[in-house]
């Protein structure tokens, strides 16, 4: 018997030590106060700036090519393989496309005097009576009935910060609550500033009154960390909105850490003038059960009310079979996060850089070319919680290409079962930058670009029925 009890005090914690995270915090912070923005009495009025104050990514207007595609895709093709990881392949008949209400025309940002960063970073979100987009400069507001655009300049939002020049543009709609919330990025390398610029509607409709903070991304809750954050992550349940971000030195732009900064509604959502804006920070998460930084940490869309939250993330670097699954609890008191790698299908590097027709594009009045940036194996949109399940998809290297690779989470068990695991590619085209929508039924809506040597880029999607077995 003492033998036993010793063998189960051996193995339990190094159990317990692989099932968890190490992290830093949380820690408290706090900003003063907001500020308000009218998109009726603003929004239309300061439409025209050209971008001195536009310093990232900037390099001018893209120059696009007018010769018509000699390879165009036709409606109904046969053109995703699917790979179930068994080496079996089987071809959706994308003939059947679902119903399409409504097609939006999007701003032509090449002549509308305003300058387009470089990447344009699009995202968008759709309301009860509104759809939302963004790109890299720009914010625009769809009425469903007319569809069309009301423009608004997100530096006459966060005009209160100096010098502001907002990128990396968010867009959610927490149907929670019934508000917007847009989320932007600033930094100023020269004098040691960075924000995580937040913005909240006052109700359903994002025409009107929205409230405005500045967070400090150059601090740990009230500590400075002489970082700024890059790439941010926004997702929300019934409790608090979640802003994941990496974290790069001001001085060298060196990477650090992932930070989660957790901001409660009681604050983000007040009525009439807004206030100060709590917020707790939790910093330096490795890759559960293993010595390295995680990279890339992406908060979920929660679609329903849940006692934890959750985060995701792929091992950054070479080829991996697993993904990081991470669990918040009690987020606005006393945060704690675990995590666990989730074995999965097996993923590898994906190109960075693409083949596209015509080759890479230089900048307009430059030589420097451009290439296409493939985007690599990082989740580079929200997953979506329903029904104790999170879906997501991500990048893969796939015969030189890149493919989509699919995969479900079940939060209770922590598995992704193999049959609940796609590949969606070819080796003849680039797949990049997918995102995902999840019905209340389970049936999925991936859209991604799609290009090669032969081919211009284009935007596609295709759609996996919940009851669709390979």
């Amino acid at each position: 018997m003492k033998y036993f009890k010793f063998f189960l005090l051996l193995i339990v914690p190094l159990n317990f030590l692989f099932a968890q995270v190490s992290y830093q915090g949380p820690q408290s912070g706090s900003v003063a106060e907001g500020h308000q923005f009218n998109t009726e009495s603003e929004g239309l009025s300061k439409i025209n700036k050209v971008g001195p104050r536009l310093k990232i990514f900037l390099h001018g207007k893209p120059q696009l090519s007018t010769n018509p595609d000699p390879n165009p895709p036709s409606q109904g093709e046969e053109y995703i393989l699917i790979n179930d990881g068994l080496n079996q392949t089987t071809q959706i008949n994308t003939g059947q496309i679902p119903f399409i209400k409504e097609n939006i025309e999007g701003p032509d940002l090449n002549t509308d005097g305003h300058w387009l960063r470089i990447p344009p970073d699009p995202h968008v979100a759709a309301g009860p009576e509104h759809v939302v987009a963004q790109v890299n400069s720009l914010m625009f507001i769809y009425d469903k009935k007319t569809f069309t655009p009301k423009r608004v300049d997100p530096a006459d939002i966060f005009s209160f910060v100096q010098d502001v020049s907002p990128f990396d543009p968010k867009i959610i709609y927490d149907h929670f609550s019934q508000r917007w919330v847009t989320v932007w990025l600033h930094v100023d390398n020269t004098n040691s500033i960075a924000y995580i610029l937040v913005a909240a509607s006052d109700d359903s409709d994002p025409n009107g009154n929205w409230n405005a903070w500045a967070i400090p991304s150059n601090l740990n809750g009230n500590t400075p960390s002489g970082n700024w954050s890059d790439y941010q992550g926004v997702g929300f349940d019934d409790k608090a909105v979640y802003i994941t971000s990496n974290q790069f030195t001001l001085s060298s732009n060196e990477y650090q850490y992932s930070k989660i900064t957790i901001v409660g509604k009681t604050d983000l959502y007040k009525d009439g003038a807004p206030g100060a804006l709590s917020y707790k920070d939790i910093w330096d998460m490795n890759y559960p059960g293993e010595d390295m930084e995680a990279y890339g940490i992406r908060p979920v869309i929660m679609k329903e009310s849940s006692d934890k939250f959750y985060f995701v993330t792929t091992r950054y670097g070479g080829a991996s079979s697993s993904v990081a699954l991470y669990t918040l609890t009690d987020p606005l008191n006393n945060p704690v996060l675990t995590g666990v790698p989730v074995s999965t299908l097996a993923y590898n590097s994906a190109p960075i850089e693409v083949d596209q027709l015509g080759g890479n594009l230089p900048a307009e009045g430059g030589d420097t070319e451009y290439p296409l940036d493939g985007g690599g194996i990082i989740i580079r949109h929200e997953p979506i919680y329903i029904n104790n399940t999170i879906y997501l998809v991500h990048n893969t290297g796939y015969g030189g290409k890149i493919a989509l690779k699919f995969l479900k989470i079940n939060t209770e068990t922590k598995t992704a079962p193999n049959n609940e695991q796609l590949i969606l590619g070819s080796t003849e085209h680039f797949h990049m930058y997918p995102n995902i929508a999840v019905s209340s039924g389970g049936d999925v809506a991936i859209t991604f670009s799609r290009v090669s040597g032969n081919e211009y880029v284009g935007a596609y999607y295709t759609i996996i029925p919940h009851d669709f077995n390979p």
